[in-house]
């Protein structure tokens, strides 16, 4: 893929406590590149999170929605090459085998696992390259922002993040977003994934709100 000239740099972006990138291959497609994100969140990590409107959503988008509602999570996996949309139960049965395999590796509840995918519609996600990919990730060195943000990656030109920081009280905390996606964030955010990770301490009613006052303005006036 050539990159794009309007490409910004990605940017320097900081390790945020209790968070560690793992990235592995999976082969979901036939492609020389890493494919699976796996990111480990410490016991106590809260979660919010605003999804895509779709009527059709994938399994994927269906447990992460039950999971919201729980505000915790101890692990995210993203795949690029296969977006397991449109695949039933063959789909749903995959998700849940990520969650499990996850949970096993991390010693927490599969409710706590939360599962992103994107690529090629149609197609249940093959359980063995799932699980295939997780060990591999698991046991893999941690890695950069650039390298989780670039393994997600399906027809984007270039790899998106973002970084800032914020005063609390007498404390500055940190916030660092990935995004992927060409044209895919309407409506409503669509079939956009963007994951924002910070070391501030929050309650998860309160991020939830946050995050959804934050995006009306944003994502979903594009």
């Amino acid at each position: 893929m050539q990159t794009s000239p309007l490409a910004l740099p990605f940017p320097n972006a900081p390790s945020i406590d209790g968070v560690a990138l793992h990235v592995a291959r999976a082969q979901y497609k036939t492609w020389d590149r890493c494919d699976l994100t796996f990111v480990t969140l410490d016991p106590g990590t809260v979660v919010a999170g605003v999804l895509t409107t779709s009527k059709c959503p994938s399994p994927e988008v269906e447990w992460c929605r039950a999971a919201l509602t729980l505000g915790q999570a101890r692990a995210l996996v993203v795949n690029a090459g296969n977006s397991n949309a449109f695949t039933g139960s063959r789909g749903r049965a995959a998700v849940e085998a990520i969650a499990a395999r996850t949970a096993a590796h991390l010693g927490c509840q599969p409710s706590d696992v939360f599962v992103s995918s994107t690529g090629v519609i149609g197609v249940p996600l093959p359980i063995d390259k799932a699980e295939a990919g997780l060990d591999a990730a698991f046991a893999a060195a941690p890695c950069d922002w650039e390298d989780a943000a670039a393994t997600i990656m399906t027809t984007d030109t270039f790899t998106k993040g973002a970084v800032t920081t914020a005063v609390i009280g007498d404390r500055t905390v940190s916030l660092v977003g990935i995004i992927k996606g060409s044209g895919m964030i309407a409506p409503d955010m669509a079939t956009m994934l963007g994951f924002i990770f910070t070391d501030a301490a929050v309650e998860p009613e309160f991020l939830q709100a946050a995050l959804s006052k934050a995006n009306t303005p944003s994502f979903s006036c594009i």
